[in-house]
């Protein structure tokens, strides 16, 4: 089976083409910045380039985790936002729709679709995004579902367990929590996250049965804030210097207006039987697994 990973060099997308090359599938990734080594480079955005990689290539499935994943910086750069979140998709399914033999599409949306608090969001609940990152992603979502029905979407909450991407936030609060000085991080938006391996089973478990629509990507834990996954970080650390420092909240985005909109706890459950029959690992099991072993290999015995 021949895979295709969009964004294989991101945080998402650079542990998925790792994960894949070690199965029997045949992978290849894409790749928007500088040349990465065994990936493609291209630039979604470009309908010319998108509509040549598919004429020369064919492939079961592809994996999109292309676009800029920050919600802050789609509120600062609203038409890089849509380019990266939407255009990329649009030339995607230009470029897929009228092939005879049509690849399963995996699309990784967010749960920045949507906006109520009041109860817990599953597929069926209505998509309200209240900042323009959830608003390109919906849009995607929403062209994938009208042109190209072989497809699943799946909308993420935070996603960790990539230590060896730079953009890592748990290694650089690790690396940070060492330093003698102060941190602060927000202690008011929960978050629900889920270990990027969990992820990765979900994907091969897509692969084999190809459901369609939409799965919201949940666990059943309780959730955090960023402030007080770095006090467990720190009561795990024997030789952490740093001090964390709760800032309360986001500034206020009529203030700032370079500063997303947020809910400040939302939450998702899955009805998809077919497919959300992972067991999922803890926050505190991702440090005790993963974490423990990356950040001791880099830095020492640093974890109790």
């Amino acid at each position: 089976m021949r895979l295709l990973i969009l964004g294989a060099s991101g945080y998402v997308g650079s542990y998925l083409f790792k994960a894949f090359q070690k199965t029997e599938l045949n992978v290849t990734g894409t790749t928007h910045s500088s040349p990465v080594q065994d990936l493609i480079k291209i630039d979604f955005k470009n309908i010319t380039d998108v509509i040549n990689l598919f004429d020369t290539t064919e492939f079961d499935v592809i994996i999109n985790t292309i676009g800029h994943p920050s919600p802050d910086y789609c509120e600062s750069y609203p038409d890089e936002a849509y380019g990266g979140n939407f255009t990329s998709i649009f030339n995607l399914i230009s470029a897929l729709k009228n092939k005879s033999n049509k690849p399963f599409l995996i699309n990784l949306s967010t749960i920045y679709v949507y906006k109520d608090e009041s109860q817990t969001n599953n597929e069926s609940s209505l998509p309200c995004p209240i900042n323009t990152y959830g608003y390109t992603k919906l849009l995607a979502e929403l062209f994938i579902s009208r042109y190209y029905e072989k497809s699943i979407s799946i909308r993420l909450p935070m996603i960790l367990g990539n230590p060896e991407h730079p953009n890592d936030f748990l290694m650089t609060l690790c690396k940070q929590l060492q330093k003698d000085e102060d941190l602060e991080l927000d202690n008011s938006e929960l978050r629900y996250p889920i270990d990027i391996n969990d992820l990765y089973k979900v994907i091969m478990k897509i692969i084999t049965t190809q459901p369609k629509g939409i799965l919201n990507l949940a666990n059943n834990s309780n959730g955090l804030t960023r402030y007080q996954m770095g006090v467990i970080i720190k009561e795990n650390m024997r030789n952490s210097r740093g001090t964390l420092k709760d800032t309360g909240t986001y500034p206020d985005p009529q203030k700032w207006l370079r500063v997303a909109l947020r809910p400040r706890d939302l939450k998702m459950i899955s009805c998809r039987k077919d497919i959300a029959d992972i067991s999922f690992r803890t926050f505190r099991q991702m440090i005790e697994i993963k974490y423990r072993y990356y950040f001791e290999r880099s830095y020492g015995q640093t974890f109790k």
